[in-house]
């Protein structure tokens, strides 16, 4: 349940002039890796489901439409269904945020994304949630 498939080779690339570092903006390194002093861009939000121990965790400051890869995600989250196959509507619960703003989940479907190398990533069970400002993609969804 929720594994992710790659219709393509995951992982084939041996640089990383692809990665960009979410601290100083600049390609080919991780934050964790960056020699420049930590920035503070961005304000980050933590939330959990109201009926699990699931714990997400995302951005509300941004509405720009890029998705972020987040190790403390719980499940993929996206804001829209327009794109999304096998959707079921519905009331999935909701998520509550670090500031006490509930948010509902609608929906649960599947969305395939296009790499910037051209291969297809299926996400498989990914929450639809409308007020949320940013499409998640939860890495440990990604190893299941």
């Amino acid at each position: 349940m929720g594994r992710s498939k790659s219709k393509g080779r995951r992982g084939s690339s041996k640089t990383r002039s692809d990665i960009k570092c979410w601290n100083c903006d600049e390609y080919g390194h991780f934050k964790n890796q960056c020699t420049k002093p930590p920035s503070d861009k961005k304000e980050v939000n933590a939330a959990t489901t109201s009926d699990s121990d699931d714990v997400l965790i995302c951005c509300v400051e941004d509405t720009v439409e890029s998705w972020i890869m987040d190790s403390g995600a719980s499940f993929h989250a996206i804001f829209s269904s327009r794109k999304m196959k096998n959707l079921r509507q519905g009331n999935f619960g909701s998520v509550s945020l670090a500031n006490n703003q509930t948010l509902d989940i609608t929906g649960v479907g599947d969305i395939d994304l296009k790499t910037n190398l051209g291969t297809i990533w299926t996400l498989k069970d990914v929450r639809v949630i409308p007020k949320l400002r940013k499409m998640l993609i939860s890495i440990g969804q990604l190893d299941d």
